[in-house]
């Protein structure tokens, strides 16, 4: 009796700009605006910018350590 062959689980290994904006419910503009403050880095594929998982990973973390700008403005 033979098994069919599974491919291994695909891991994400770098997300598109809109990728990232879908898989961490951050906007796009938001993203772009970490973009331009140096808090996220990117590299480019043709036209397309993309973020490697791991810089993803470190920016979300920072992400969630930063005051909410709502509180401060109170």
């Amino acid at each position: 009796m033979t098994h069919p062959i599974e491919a291994p689980a695909k891991e994400t290994l770098s997300y598109s700009l809109p990728e990232l904006a879908v898989a961490t419910g951050i906007s796009r503009s938001e993203i772009y605006v970490d973009i331009a403050a140096g808090k996220l880095t990117t590299f480019r594929r043709g036209t397309r910018q993309y973020v490697e998982a791991d810089e993803a990973k470190r920016w979300i973390r920072s992400h969630n350590e930063e005051p909410d700008k709502k509180d401060n403005d109170q």
